[in-house]
């Protein structure tokens, strides 16, 4: 019996790094996973070496940038597995680590777009909503 049995979960940036290391360690403890990337086919070869954990991992690709993808994501979590209980937002974007005051204002705006996951944390109570409703 893992730790998170039960619980459902969203993480974003699961196509690499440290988003895909918890969605893989969500799922090994008994977490029902929705991995978000833009990278649809490392998404699917997540999905396949989680298939034979203890959670379920099921994905849906797009960039968390976008407040559709913001809004189907929690939506997929909600009809798929009845709820939502936990979003951990790795996804995120650098340039070449050149200092804030030295960034074109394209991207620092583009940085804080991502990394900020703006739309989400602005909506997260009409999001939830509108996917549980609909």
């Amino acid at each position: 019996m893992g730790r998170l049995n039960g619980k459902v979960c969203i993480v974003t940036g699961a196509s690499a790094g440290i988003g895909r290391a918890t969605a893989e360690l969500f799922c090994r403890e008994g977490a029902k996973v929705v991995a978000v990337a833009r990278r649809e086919e490392r998404l699917r070869d997540l999905t396949e070496e989680c298939s034979e954990l203890p959670g379920e991992i099921i994905w849906h690709a797009g960039d968390v940038g976008d407040p559709a993808t913001a809004v189907n994501m929690v939506k997929k979590a909600v009809e798929t597995f009845g709820k939502l209980d936990i979003a951990v937002n790795d996804a995120g974007i650098m340039d070449d680590n050149t200092a804030i005051a030295d960034m074109s204002d394209t991207m620092l705006m583009e940085t804080f777009r991502v990394n900020t996951f703006m739309e989400c944390v602005k909506n997260a109570d009409s999001i939830l909503h509108r996917a549980t409703v609909a």
